[in-house]
């Protein structure tokens, strides 16, 4: 992404706590490898994606969609090599980098029509869901609008559903959730939090990524630390960020996801799904020192655990938000356990 700050699209100012300044030669190596694809969707928009397939193709591979955290896009999931036996699809949610906007009014069921024509595409009925953050949100909805499809789904310090019946004010206060007050079109006080949106993406524009990283800095140094030394890992996020060109994608959000359980935001509203009937096998991997909103730690993760009685949780110690996923190669490994552990379903009707 070239500006007038730094005309070279391959460099950008330090990111803080790092000594990248560059995209990773191995990055972009990576980067052309997996592409970056189009699909065209039922309503005319176009949802762009990169595909990462084995050296040994396509055929019986399992199909992984994944979906990244608001403000940011389809690269915080680009890692080193492929996965073995793994399509790894991974796209730019709506009104985020090359994909369309959402169409006001956009709810799950919609997101739901939009992903099965993605896997139809790729020639697949069955899919595994993976997310970070908001993502981590979509996927929890996904699986409930789509039993038939969804495979199982892999949690990244997803932000908790509030629109559950499972919700309580206990719950609320010990995961965190903006107030009501500050919903960017219903709210009284929206106006603050659409300008903060605004300015956040500017700052994307301009390589100013300081307070994309000042909490995991702060509450998890240990684990910025190994993030820190990973040009790689480092080129993911930056690339992943730069996606954040407007405030259309995490306007969405703050209606789909960031509010559920206010402004009558419910299951049964606007399409909102009841996670509570999500069948399929759930794995959370969460950082003990996240301190977000929506994903604090243990608030967040005691709540998944009312949500899901059967989810497989593995809290990671030392690492904030950021830095829960990345290309390193105990995400690796994570990946491949639990995908391992969410066989093909019975039927896909």
């Amino acid at each position: 992404m070239a500006n007038k700050v730094n005309p070279d699209p391959n460099s950008f100012p330090p990111v803080p706590g790092t000594n990248v300044s560059e995209f990773d030669a191995a990055f972009l190596a990576r980067k052309e490898k997996v592409g970056e694809h189009f699909c065209q969707l039922h309503d005319g928009r176009k949802l762009c994606y990169f595909k990462d397939v084995p050296e040994a193709g396509e055929e019986g591979t399992t199909l992984v969609i994944a979906m990244h955290g608001g403000c940011e896009g389809k690269y915080k999931f680009l890692l080193r090599e492929p996965l073995e036996g793994v399509t790894f699809v991974s796209i730019d949610r709506p009104g985020y980098g090359q994909s369309t906007k959402a169409a006001p009014g956009y709810g799950f069921p919609d997101a739901a029509k939009d992903l099965v024509s993605l896997a139809e595409s790729l020639g697949h009925k069955q899919f595994i869901l993976t997310g970070h953050s908001i993502g981590g949100f979509w996927c929890q909805q996904l699986a409930a609008a789509l039993p038939n499809n969804v495979r199982g789904i892999i949690l990244w310090a997803p932000v908790v559903d509030f629109g559950s019946i499972r919700r309580t004010d206990a719950f609320v206060k010990a995961a965190g959730q903006p107030p009501a007050a500050l919903h960017p079109k219903k709210g009284m006080c929206g106006c603050i939090l659409r300008s903060a949106f605004t300015s956040f993406s500017k700052k994307s524009k301009v390589f100013d990524f300081k307070e994309n990283v000042k909490d995991e800095m702060k509450h998890g140094p240990i684990g910025y630390k190994e993030y820190a030394q990973d040009p790689f890992w480092v080129s993911t996020t930056v690339a992943s960020w730069c996606a954040f060109t407007d405030s259309d994608g995490i306007l969405t959000d703050a209606n789909m996801c960031l509010f559920a359980g206010t402004h009558g935001l419910k299951v049964g509203v606007r399409g909102h799904q009841d996670i509570t009937q999500v069948k399929c096998p759930v794995y959370l991997f969460h950082g003990e020192k996240d301190v977000d909103l929506g994903t604090k730690y243990p608030g967040a993760v005691d709540y998944l655990k009312h949500c899901y009685p059967n989810i497989v949780v593995e809290t990671l110690p030392d690492v904030g938000h950021i830095c829960v996923v990345g290309p390193n190669q105990a995400s690796r490994d994570r990946f491949l356990r639990a995908i391992g552990a969410m066989p093909p379903l019975a039927t896909s009707e």
